[in-house]
């Protein structure tokens, strides 16, 4: 049976000092109370006698000694607790051992949920929290029912459960936060790196199928300009090129997946997730082509070439992960979405046009660019025709005017195809022509007109339905 423990200040306040006991005849002492007082403090009571003094060593540890001035009481206190609480009307009521297993099995079982589903950080803090409920529960309910909840045992198993796990959880973190860094510190910007690494949740390594936009591009007559140059300063105008191409690529929170030669891959939406993905290609894809521009005339000023870059974008679903053998991999992305990315690239050089893009990408970023329709083109190696698309410009770092301009141009090239695919192709040379007029370098224009001249000249096919196909890569 256990009793409730009584407070030993509560009891140090009803102690009747020996001496006034004994002085408590004599009337004179000032100190002394009268046998009246003394009969009203101790009439209908239990008296206990016992020395208070420290020199007596009657002295005794008890609970409250971290609580208040005294660590150790007299052995008459413990006496006056026993003798109290045999008069209480309640006991303490300690659960059963029975309940104290179950409680602690299921703090060892809850230590063990929280280390494995919750990161390390939430999960200890969730442990903090939950015993701090426990213990304030323990403690409300001894106070004010005398029931003793067992709270050592239940805390101890449930740290026994949780900070093994959580240590092999954070050393796993910290593993792949080095992984990850050590993939992907040289293919993103810095922005990106730091948001995967802090959601390392977010990406997944072993493979996953995942929408994104693939952009491909390629310097025209680089093998040409190669043949004519030193290593040395052929190494110098790769750099010039690839430097600045790269940093717009990530500042657009793409993915630089690999260098081929003078060609250019990345990934836009992995491995970090990104809704507007065909967007950032697309302003990545006219930031190159203008950048170009100017970095064309530097170069030819200094080493006495000319470059120029085609582009191919294109958006859909692809397989996400990394590729390679057991000791060697990377992350990159694979599919017939890539396949035609790059394909696109290379099927510029037919209609003289510079970034060429798939019609997901068309659809995802039709409201934020100005693009016009280019063909319903078979790549080499399918039957089935997709609908490709020239990207423009991006409305949000062009002025009015240019956009203006662009659209009108837009405008008239899709009447000049839409009378193409009908197969009027005298009204379709004639508008083509007309383009021509004001836009003499337009190359897609230029491209269809020799067609429609071809046509008339050799006579339309009874197949004919406008689409282009292409016999090479």
């Amino acid at each position: 049976m256990y009793f409730p423990f009584v407070h030993p200040q509560e009891i140090a306040r009803s102690i009747i000092p020996y001496w006034q006991v004994l002085l408590a005849s004599n009337t004179t002492a000032s100190d002394a109370i009268s046998w009246k007082d003394l009969e009203e403090r101790v009439k209908d009571r239990i008296v206990l006698v016992g020395p208070t003094f420290i020199e007596s060593q009657d002295f005794f540890a008890h609970p409250f000694a971290l609580s208040g001035n005294l660590t150790r009481i007299p052995g008459v206190f413990l006496h006056a607790m026993v003798a109290n609480s045999a008069f209480l009307p309640k006991t303490v009521y300690r659960l059963p051992r029975a309940w104290e297993q179950i409680i602690a099995s299921a703090f060892l079982v809850t230590g063990l949920v929280l280390s494995w589903v919750l990161s390390p950080a939430i999960g200890f803090m969730a442990f903090l929290l939950l015993s701090g409920l426990y213990v304030a529960a323990g403690v409300g309910l001894f106070s004010r029912n005398l029931i003793w909840i067992p709270l050592a045992a239940p805390l101890f198993s449930s740290a026994i459960a949780l900070i093994p796990n959580l240590a092999v959880r954070l050393l796993d973190s910290e593993r792949k936060r080095v992984m990850v860094k050590d993939l992907f510190s040289k293919y993103v910007s810095a922005d990106v790196l730091e948001h995967v690494q802090a959601h390392p949740e977010l990406l997944k390594l072993e493979g996953e199928r995942r929408e994104v936009t693939v952009f491909f591009s390629d310097l025209k007559g680089f093998t040409t300009i190669s043949e004519t140059m030193t290593p040395e300063k052929l190494s110098q105008i790769m750099n010039d090129y690839l430097t600045p191409m790269t940093e717009i690529i990530m500042y657009h929170q793409g993915y630089l997946d690999k260098y081929i030669g003078d060609a250019i891959m990345a990934v836009f939406g992995a491995p970090m997730s990104d809704p507007e993905h065909a967007l950032h290609a697309c302003l990545a894809a006219v930031k190159q082509r203008n950048r170009l521009r100017k970095l064309a005339k530097e170069l030819e000023e200094a080493c006495g070439v000319k470059v120029s870059a085609r582009m191919g974008v294109n958006s859909g679903m692809v397989c996400a992960g990394n590729m390679g053998s057991k000791d060697r991999f990377q992350y990159t992305v694979m599919g017939d979405v890539v396949n035609q990315a790059s394909r696109f690239e290379g099927a510029n050089k037919i209609f003289g046009s510079v970034i060429m893009i798939g019609e997901g990408t068309f659809v995802a970023a039709q409201d934020r660019i100005i693009a016009r329709k280019l063909a319903h083109l078979t790549v080499k190696g399918k039957t089935q025709a997709v609908v490709v698309y020239e990207l423009l410009e991006v409305k949000a770092i062009c002025s009015e005017a240019e956009a203006a301009s662009l659209s009108a141009l837009c405008q008239s090239f899709n009447q000049a195809m839409e009378a193409f695919f009908k197969g009027d192709i005298n009204e379709a040379a004639a508008q083509f022509d007309a383009i021509l007029a004001t836009h003499p370098d337009d190359g897609p224009s230029r491209f269809y007109l020799d067609d429609c001249r071809g046509l008339l000249a050799q006579g339309k096919p009874a197949s004919f339905t406008g689409g282009i196909k292409l016999d090479s890569k």
